[in-house]
């Protein structure tokens, strides 16, 4: 009886466990390998936005823990989203999934859960292409390498392709003369926009990705891949150096460590291509890289060991898609906006881009199609919320981000540069050294307003509608407060569709110095003594002048977007050596051999007015960016002072001494405790970055920390207050 009931005893409890669900706890070997698994090991592509996923999963590659290689399976909660090997397809509406990894067999298991959102396949995500019909697919899961669809070359026993693992992999193992590559034989050239998606692991330090043009007539985009850098550029021959980054894009830092997800579009139709990188836009809209080439039919991966490209590595090529495709309203507002941004005036110089302009354009708020367009910038003492540039002493990164809103979605593009300082003379060297704003205030006072359709002042900018008006001249006129004397620079900011802008430039006594000319066939021309016209057509762009005047021998040097065009071009005598006025308008009248109406807009985004350094002047070293450690108080330990050091001009190399003092103040009396003394060499107009460092066994009552700089005129201290303002 007693072993009857012990029996029934057991039973109950096993059914009592079955019909509640009861869960065996996870050996510790199993619990490693679950809490081992993360995110990270199952997306294709970093994560951009919380818990959305566009991309495959890498389920089918995750079958085995990490830490104890115990067996993984996966579910998922909606297959027709994400199935279990990770392949995602969005549907009509957006979609909650989550997919389980059951770590672990028979009663010694955990499980793992991540939930994602799925986008509907109507929205476009971070401005990218909608798909509208599926060309070509391959996921690489079935393990043979398909000849119909990719050609292969490997010209030496060093090369490999293989397909293994869900991966296409292209393999060079060692140094040696020839291009292994793989030809993706899409050959489908149909659609008027294609975009082609691709996912690259890569160990190499080089991979070329060319889009042939059908029948290999010419390449609408040839991107060359440098993991190692994280950057990519474009054209046949790349940039010819694997240690320097000019002339490269710089590509998102979650493509760091060599895995990315390419988007391409190529719009057949207006010749353009456009590149995101890991869903982050990286190009909207460039030209084609060959204007001749014919609509892609064709992808080509390869790499080579020559000169600067080493390649040797492997690239493995994953989630590969063609499609056809339509641009977003987003992407559409991003290409205009870019266009009216004004960021154009900007050079590569080492590693660095340079913003050398006075002025960006960030008035757009409002896209064509009701996008809305918002800037911010990352340091506005650099760069105002309107736009205007200020170089400070020394060079100053700086980040404009354009936010682009369309339909719910977001684009977000960021402009990274290097304001250079001024006294920095990078690339058109010959332009001459602002020092700061003339002191001046202005007025602005519109003009024949009978014949203005419109006029406004705003976001830092001027512009004029006009209609037709013989022998009249409606615009505006800008009147500084006091006359501007002696070596000064007016920069001058412009687009215009006018038949005839003039832009008159006047003395103290109203009368004319000189006369600038924009007509809406892209002619550009000044008049002083006498008119000359610039050899290039400005149909449609936004014009930058820069006048360096010499009021002493009443000439002017005249920059367009930078670079020299007239150099001591003679002025109108005038009355006076000095600049008040200047008056803007459209003129209605006979100009240049022909009669021109004046209707039209005409913008202005920079009337700025400058002084000018004089280089031969600036004889001694400067300090900026002044930055002690430990939160600027002087403490127990190690103590650090770093100093941005500024060189004027020179013939050779310019010495001198820096030093860092800390003192301990007691009774008003300083008494000093530790100080570091750093030699200085700088070069004509250079500026470097010196640290200097005392270690202290403790800390001194009441501590003061102070910089001094010897430079060669009388080798006078200078304290850090007394360093020039910026």
């Amino acid at each position: 009886m007693k072993k009857l009931l012990s029996t029934l005893l057991t039973l109950s409890m096993l059914l009592a466990m079955l019909s509640t669900g009861a869960v065996y706890a996870a050996s510790d070997a199993v619990q490693a390998d679950a809490d081992a698994l993360t995110l990270d090991d199952i997306l294709s592509v970093p994560s951009w936005d919380g818990n959305r996923l566009i991309d495959n999963l890498d389920l089918d590659c995750v079958t085995k823990g990490e830490v104890n290689q115990s067996p993984i399976t996966w579910s998922s909660s909606n297959e027709a989203v994400i199935s279990t090997t990770g392949i995602v397809t969005r549907g009509a509406e957006d979609a909650e999934v989550t997919v389980t990894a059951t770590i672990g067999e028979g009663d010694d298991i955990a499980s793992k859960a991540f939930t994602f959102v799925v986008p509907a396949a109507s929205k476009s995500v971070n401005g990218m292409p909608i798909v509208t019909a599926s060309k070509f697919e391959d996921t690489f899961s079935d393990a043979e390498l398909n000849t119909s669809k990719y050609g292969k070359a490997t010209p030496t026993s060093y090369d490999s392709v293989v397909e293994e693992n869900g991966k296409m992999t292209l393999t060079r193992s060692q140094w040696t003369s020839g291009e292994p590559n793989i030809d993706v034989k899409h050959e489908y050239n149909g659609s008027l926009s294609t975009t082609a998606e691709f996912t690259l692991h890569s160990t190499s330090s080089y991979l070329r990705i060319a889009f042939v043009g059908y029948n290999w007539n010419g390449f609408p985009l040839y991107i060359h891949w440098y993991p190692k850098h994280n950057n990519i550029s474009i054209g046949r021959g790349g940039v010819e150096t694997d240690s320097a980054e000019a002339g490269r894009i710089p590509l998102p830092q979650s493509a760091k460590g060599g895995k990315a997800k390419f988007t391409v579009t190529i719009d057949a139709a207006n010749k353009t291509y456009s590149v995101w990188v890991n869903n982050e836009v990286v190009i909207a809209s460039n030209p084609y890289m060959e204007s001749n080439a014919q609509k892609p039919y064709m992808i080509r991966f390869s790499t080579i060991t020559s000169g600067w490209m080493y390649g040797v590595g492997s690239t493995a090529i994953d989630n590969l898609k063609i499609y056809e495709s339509t641009p977003s309203d987003a992407l559409t507002t991003l290409i205009c906006a870019e266009k009216n941004i004004n960021i154009s005036d900007s050079i590569i110089s080492g590693n660095n881009k340079y913003l050398t302009g006075e002025f960006v354009d960030l008035s757009t708020v409002t896209g064509s199609n009701g996008a809305a367009v918002s800037y911010t910038v990352s340091d506005t003492s650099v760069i105002s919320e309107t736009g205007k540039v200020t170089r400070a002493l020394t060079d100053k990164p700086v980040t404009i981000t354009a936010t682009i809103t369309a339909g719910g979605e977001q684009l977000v593009k960021n402009y990274s540069f290097i304001v250079p300082g001024k006294y920095n003379k990078i690339g058109k060297s010959s332009l001459p050294l602002i020092d700061k704003d003339y002191p001046v205030g202005y007025t602005v006072d519109a003009r024949a307003t009978d014949y203005l359709e419109s006029y406004s002042e705003e976001n830092g900018k001027i512009s004029i509608t006009s209609i037709y008006a013989a022998n009249q001249e409606p615009g505006f006129k800008y009147t500084y407060s006091d006359n501007l004397k002696g070596d000064f620079v007016q920069d001058f900011v412009f687009s215009s569709n006018s038949k005839a802008m003039r832009a008159r430039i006047l003395d103290s006594n109203y009368s004319n110095k000189l006369h600038i000319y924009y007509l809406d066939n892209g002619t550009l021309a000044v008049s002083g003594t006498e008119t000359v016209y610039h050899e290039s057509s400005f149909t449609g762009k936004t014009i930058k002048l820069t006048l360096a005047y010499s009021m002493s021998t009443n000439t002017v040097d005249i920059y367009v977007d930078g670079e020299l065009w007239l150099d001591d071009f003679a002025l109108m005598a005038g009355s006076y050596k000095n600049i008040q006025y200047v008056w803007v308008s459209h003129h209605c009248a006979s100009i240049m051999g022909a009669w021109r109406g004046g209707q039209g807009t005409t913008t202005f985004y920079s009337l700025g007015a400058y002084k000018t350094v004089d280089e031969s002047a600036i004889s001694s070293i400067m300090a900026t960016d002044v930055a002690y450690s430990n939160g600027g108080t002087a403490a127990a330990g190690d103590n650090t002072a770093t100093v941005t050091v500024v060189a004027g001009d020179s013939a050779g190399e310019r010495g001198g001494m820096l030093a860092y003092a800390i003192y301990s103040v007691e009774n008003g009396i300083k008494k000093l405790v530790g100080i570091d003394v750093v030699s200085l060499g700088l070069n004509k107009f250079a500026h470097k970055e010196y640290t200097a460092a005392i270690n202290l066994k403790e800390a001194p009552a009441n501590a003061q920390q102070q910089i001094f700089i010897w430079g060669d005129a009388g080798l006078t201290p200078v304290e850090t207050s007394a360093f020039p303002a910026q």
